[in-house]
């Protein structure tokens, strides 16, 4: 994963161990895994404007 994204495996640990994440990094990582990583979130908030 750290060799597709362009860095070293102990920033891969950085990146998990961060309690945010930029869009730009999520968006990589969402393609190396092939999970759509926003639809969580997208998902989230769908619901939540349903409940107002």
């Amino acid at each position: 994963m750290a060799k597709k994204l362009g860095c070293h495996r102990t920033n891969i640990y950085r990146i998990f161990d961060s309690v945010s994440i930029d869009t730009n990094v999520l968006y990589r990582l969402s393609s190396i895994l092939k999970f759509d990583f926003f639809k969580i979130y997208s998902d989230n908030l769908t619901e939540e404007t349903r409940s107002e």
